[in-house]
């Protein structure tokens, strides 16, 4: 299962830098008069940031494994280079921005689609950097999470006793390989079973991302009524005379 995993994790990479490429270039080439052009900014950001989440999710590729009440954090390639704490917190975080960015960002798009299709407007900056702005903090914030939780008191032999003990071989990783840890904890520090984990970023990620659908509908539905009823204000009062 280690071996599928190093390849499943090259052809991401392989995949992404080639897809993502290849829209950059197709937006970057399209006719400016045939595109919006806040809306080709937006698609930019997105297949940008999938192409960074394809480089940095292969080489700095991870095992995320729950040792004892802790998630223990490796890194795959070049693990001895990252022996500074911060620097590998840093890189988690990092990471993990990007994770929940790319399915975050994805309701921002829909919403900037339906100004243009739908709608038949043209999306000006307002409307795009509003978007931008409210996919962004819920990731920064998913971030920061992680960067508060990391704990530097965990056990630095935690992970080679693990291995040695459950006689465990993964490719790369080895009873020395230097890894960071963490408490499973909440922002109010109390225990989070190991086994909510998975539950609970999905649940994240579900809530960060209906919170920017709804915005984005209550916003639109709001302007269509004002216009309606500025359009048919004087229907409307002709009715209720």
């Amino acid at each position: 299962m280690d071996y599928v995993s190093y390849t499943i994790t090259i052809s991401a990479l392989v995949i992404g830098i080639v897809a993502n490429s290849t829209a950059i270039c197709v937006i970057v080439n399209y006719p400016v008069e045939k595109k919006n052009k806040h809306f080709g900014i937006l698609l930019l950001i997105q297949f940008i940031a999938g192409l960074l989440t394809s480089v940095f999710q292969s080489v700095f590729s991870f095992y995320l494994l729950i040792i004892e009440n802790h998630l223990v954090y490796i890194f795959n390639i070049f693990d001895s280079y990252w022996y500074n704490f911060s620097l590998k917190r840093f890189f988690i975080s990092f990471v993990f921005f990007f994770l929940y960015f790319n399915v975050v960002y994805v309701a921002g798009i829909v919403i900037a689609r339906y100004y243009l299709v739908c709608k038949q407007n043209d999306l000006n900056l307002k409307q795009a950097s509003s978007i931008f702005i409210f996919t962004i903090i819920p990731c920064i914030c998913a971030s920061l999470a992680i960067w508060i939780t990391v704990n530097e008191g965990i056990p630095k032999n935690i992970l080679g006793d693990w291995i040695k003990k459950n006689n465990i071989s993964l490719i790369g990783i080895s009873e020395s390989t230097e890894a960071i840890a963490f408490d499973i904890v909440s922002f109010f520090s109390y225990q989070i079973h190991s086994n909510f984990l998975p539950g609970i970023n999905f649940i994240v990620l579900f809530i960060c991302f209906n919170i920017i659908y709804i915005f984005g509908n209550v916003y639109n539905y709001h302007f269509v009524c004002k216009k309606i009823q500025k359009t048919y204000c004087k229907l409307f009062t002709y009715n209720v005379k």
